[in-house]
């Protein structure tokens, strides 16, 4: 529930789309011959400004690669808009990969040059092109060591630990050898198309014709894999938000907190590379596969510490019709609670996709502890100048209408990467709505237990209708619910006993 006072919102601007782009690429680092084609992007009302800020940092205009997802106009039924997409398609004479219609047949993804870029948006089927990369929701921490740390707001009830429930964590992956995580990965899963950032057409058509179109950056060098190992983590971010979630307790030197809800299961899923970038068609295939295959059907929870950039007015529902969403919305018609972050942009009005739909559980973050003086988060380009208080959302959180709750997630301790002279052991310290998602995900896990019946609507009521309302340092256009986990547990129906 959100309360909104004193704030008009431009309910019907569509994300991503914009009529005019202040840029000129011309005059930053690309030569003159290029000008005629990066001229016709610029003017075009059809490009998001990420694909734009992407376009105008690639060194090679022949080379760079771009991830799109092009949305075309509607026709009369799916197979005469599919036959408009795959017209579209099939009109691209630049180096072109992986294209893949939705099912409804309204856009498609594509991997794709900057000249094809000028292809698509030439188009007069074609509505908008936007990004198809995300990024996790996070920034390291950089905490003097007297910094006394918290166990997050999440923290284990003496009574429901999340016994029995299984969580999905959709991000880098995890430490599989960190000793307070083992035992709790029941599944692990890859999905990784080659980065993008990484790589130049030419080299990218190469490795097509040597090993084939699913050629990827899982473990056993492709798109996808099932076998163990396949989530093993080399950035840290998915590490730090399923210890959130998962980590056993530990009385030893320097260990990290016990996560949320330490006795759940974890399907580990490796679908953001290890810089930090998601490509949305393997966060999609990821999220298919919760929904179709029989054998993950015990996933009640799906935490996803993810978001693009690109800020929503509004719940998206309308302007996000594509298989990602359809996926989200599935997964949620099969009871399954999908909880993401809200995006770490300090934006005031909106947040990023996917929190912006309506079906997902969306968080923002604040500090589980107070901190006195100043507190600057550099990566975020923002600060608190007077300190925070816990009920101070934090300034880098993304809020607006679609924002559902709080959760702590200011120097968040949970587990490390498997680095350093003791990899089984290291921990790290994380800020972002990233980790206020996972914080969520492990109550919705002890709420579970508590009640294996609670439908997605029912859990959100119950976080929603237990926690105190609170706002941004002065910005009180919008009040959001603070989770208060074992308050919540205690509103679950009381006549369910624990065995």
């Amino acid at each position: 529930m959100k309360k909104c006072l004193g704030k008009f919102l431009l309910s019907g601007v569509s994300f991503a789309i914009f009529s005019s782009m202040q840029f000129a690429y011309a005059e930053n680092g690309f030569a003159n011959e290029k000008t005629d084609v990066l001229f016709e992007i610029k003017q075009s009302n059809k490009a998001s400004v990420e694909i734009l800020d992407k376009v105008n940092t690639i060194n090679d205009f022949k080379e760079g690669l771009l991830a799109l997802r092009v949305e075309v106009s509607t026709a009369e039924d799916t197979a005469a808009t599919e036959t408009k997409a795959q017209g579209v398609i099939n009109s691209i004479a630049a180096p072109n990969f992986n294209a893949t219609i939705d099912k409804n047949g309204t856009g498609f993804y594509i991997i794709t040059t900057v000249e094809g870029l000028a292809e698509i948006i030439k188009s007069e089927n074609v509505l908008s092109v936007n990004s198809a990369v995300g990024k996790v929701q996070s920034t390291t921490s950089h905490t003097p060591s007297s910094y006394v740390y918290a166990p997050n707001d999440a923290k284990p009830a003496k009574d429901y630990t999340g016994k029995g429930v299984t969580v999905a964590v959709i991000d880098t992956g995890v430490n599989t050898s960190h000793v307070q995580i083992q035992g709790k990965i029941v599944k692990e899963l890859c999905f990784l198309t080659t980065d993008l950032n990484s790589i130049t057409a030419t080299a990218y058509m190469n490795k097509v014709k040597t090993y084939g179109p699913d050629f990827g950056d899982c473990p056993n060098g492709k798109n996808f894999d099932d076998s163990k190992g396949a989530s093993e983590d080399f950035n840290g971010h998915g590490s730090n938000v399923t210890g959130i979630i998962a980590a056993q307790p530990s009385t030893a030197k320097d260990a990290a907190p016990a996560g949320g809800a330490p006795d759940v299961n974890i399907v580990s899923i490796r679908a953001v590379n290890n810089k930090g970038g998601a490509n949305n068609q393997d966060i999609t295939r990821a999220l298919k596969k919760l929904v179709t295959d029989p054998t993950l059907q015990d996933v009640k929870v799906i935490n996803m510490s993810i978001a693009n950039s690109l800020v929503n007015p509004s719940d998206c529902d309308a302007i996000s019709k594509n298989d990602y969403t359809d996926a989200i919305n599935e997964l949620v018609s099969q009871g399954k609670t999908v909880i993401v972050s809200s995006g770490n942009d300090a934006a005031t009005t909106g947040e990023g996709f996917p929190s912006c739909l309506s079906k997902t559980l969306s968080v923002a973050a604040h500090s589980a502890t107070p901190i006195n003086n100043l507190k600057l988060f550099q990566n975020f380009n923002c600060y608190h100048e007077n300190g925070m208080t816990t009920d101070d959302i934090s300034c880098f959180s993304n809020i607006g209408p679609s924002t559902d709750l709080v959760a702590p997630g200011v120097n968040v301790l949970s587990l490390g990467l498997a680095t350093g002279a003791n990899p089984t052991t290291t921990r790290s310290d994380f800020s972002g709505t990233s980790q206020a998602a996972p914080a969520v995900s492990a109550c919705v896990a002890r709420m579970l237990e508590k009640d294996p019946t609670l439908t997605p609507a029912a859990i959100k009521n119950y976080l929603q209708n237990s926690g105190k309302y609170i706002t941004k340092p002065n910005d009180k256009d919008f009040y959001i619910p603070k989770m208060d986990c074992d308050a919540a547990i205690d509103m679950v129906n009381a006549m369910v006993k624990k065995p």
